[in-house]
């Protein structure tokens, strides 16, 4: 995936490119050797993001419990069919939270060479360029441009016209270390790393957000479970041996 001029965006970056992702941290971590530089970035969900999975998935599974007794009758097959499919859009939608939050970029600079992966749980993707294949390599500002804490990010310019955004809204500062321990082995096939790695220990974290949920299928989806919930009472009544 090299020849062609696609934008290729960084998702493992502070900046929420995607509506379904949780509160998350984005951070870098710069290594290297006499051969190689490698900067690898890691989106991680925050404390309260899994709790907040495993108290859906707990949900999901105590209703399906609770409900099992009439799964089989007739006459609840509407409320039925209605919460399996509120159950299939709450496990994709999971399932979509975890892809977007869980992420990890990987940088790898070789002599004349440049590797990128991008890992998710679900999908991986991987390019490869060679030096003559970047023409300009450069840090844009994004956010806080009057502060010394600015943001930014760093753009590879490919010769065909393609741009690669990586590392987007994390500290400019940093990301010019990046840049500089980028060129010297791109160009140059070696690096001396500082005696203090300034990117050892360095995260950002967006500020929280959830994805929005519709109030109308909230209130939808509990007026179902109450009703379910009610039927299943009710038979559980008729079932009842009379004294």
């Amino acid at each position: 995936m090299t020849d062609d001029n696609s934008l290729i965006l960084d998702y493992a970056s502070p900046r929420k490119r995607v509506r379904f992702r949780l509160p998350a941290t984005s951070s870098l971590l710069l290594r290297g050797d006499a051969d190689e530089v490698v900067i690898t970035e890691k989106l991680i969900g925050d404390h309260g993001a899994i709790p907040a999975l495993l108290f859906a998935g707990f949900v999901l599974i105590a209703t399906s419990v609770l409900l099992s007794p009439i799964f089989n009758d007739r006459v609840y097959a509407n409320e039925v069919v209605f919460w399996i499919v509120q159950a299939v859009v709450q496990i994709l939608v999971m399932v979509m939270l975890i892809q977007q939050t869980w992420r990890m970029t990987v940088l790898t600079i070789h002599y004349e060479q440049l590797r990128l992966a991008f890992t998710s749980p679900l999908r991986n993707r991987q390019y490869q360029f060679s030096g003559e294949q970047i023409a300009e390599m450069r840090i844009t500002e994004t956010a806080n441009l009057e502060t010394p804490a600015a943001l930014g990010e760093l753009i590879l310019v490919r010769t065909n016209g393609g741009e690669i955004h990586l590392f987007t809204d994390h500290n400019s500062r940093e990301l010019g270390g990046l840049l500089g321990a980028i060129e010297a082995m791109l160009h140059q096939g070696k690096w001396l790393p500082p005696a203090v790695n300034p990117l050892k220990v360095m995260a950002v974290s967006p500020p929280p957000a959830l994805p929005a949920v519709s109030p109308d299928l909230e209130s939808n989806a509990m007026a179902t479970t109450i009703r379910l919930l009610d039927h299943q009472r009710q038979v559980s009544e008729k079932l009842r041996p009379r004294e």
